[in-house]
């Protein structure tokens, strides 16, 4: 947490009203998010970190989807940007593992994309707008633009929150749900665990993913 929200704390523990700022607010957010090991961003949570009511972290933020705006543009800040002077398919490509590395980095930003009320993270689309503007340059318009774009999202953020859940995980069957399981689906159950249990597994099937893409984008033009 920075120095401004660690003050902050200090002066209501010493019986004065701290004051506040948007940064020590996003800190003691991203402080919350930590904690909460995936469940929604509380303002409780932020309020008590920092000795103070809920509604004092409405002079700072109009509503709690602009508190989570602002978090995510934080988690997103450093997000590499892609080279322009790559063909197309080059950056689609790049976009995807340029995303997953930094998602890898900052997992709580998956439950930061979209939340209810339909809201999306800023900060998250303009920073994945670079896929639409390479199709564009291919030729895609109008509906099959907005398709293609949404197929490619999907399939990018599906595979990252994947290799995301798995952490801490063995990725191998238990060896007594193996038993219950016909001996031929057994065969065919094990074939996958020698191809999941490798380390750049969910590497090698975001290249896959990426790939057949891009392939596929190669055939419509």
């Amino acid at each position: 947490m920075g120095e401004r929200a660690l003050d902050g704390i200090a002066q209501a523990r010493r019986g004065r009203t701290p004051r506040l700022s948007v940064e020590m607010i996003v800190d003691a957010a991203l402080d919350a998010l930590s904690e909460q090991s995936g469940d929604p961003l509380s303002l409780g949570a932020i309020a008590r970190t920092l000795g103070v009511t809920p509604m004092a972290l409405y002079t700072y933020f109009n509503s709690r989807d602009d508190l989570i705006q602002a978090v995510a543009e934080r988690l997103m800040s450093d997000f590499p940007a892609g080279d322009e002077a790559q063909l197309p398919q080059v950056r689609i490509h790049d976009w995807a593992f340029r995303m997953r590395r930094h998602l890898l980095r900052r997992p709580q930003l998956l439950g930061m994309l979209s939340w209810e009320g339909g809201h999306s993270s800023s900060a998250w689309l303009e920073r994945s707008v670079e896929v639409m503007r390479a199709l564009e340059e291919l030729g895609y318009t109008g509906s099959e633009l907005a398709r293609m774009t949404l197929r490619i999202w999907h399939r990018v953020m599906s595979a990252i929150n994947v290799e995301i859940a798995s952490k801490g995980k063995s990725g191998q069957i238990a060896s007594d749900d193996l038993e219950k399981l016909t001996p031929d689906t057994r065969e065919r159950v094990l074939r996958l665990h020698q191809v999941s249990g490798r380390e750049d597994f969910y590497e090698d099937l975001m290249e896959f993913e990426v790939s057949s893409m891009i392939d596929t984008i190669r055939r419509q033009n």
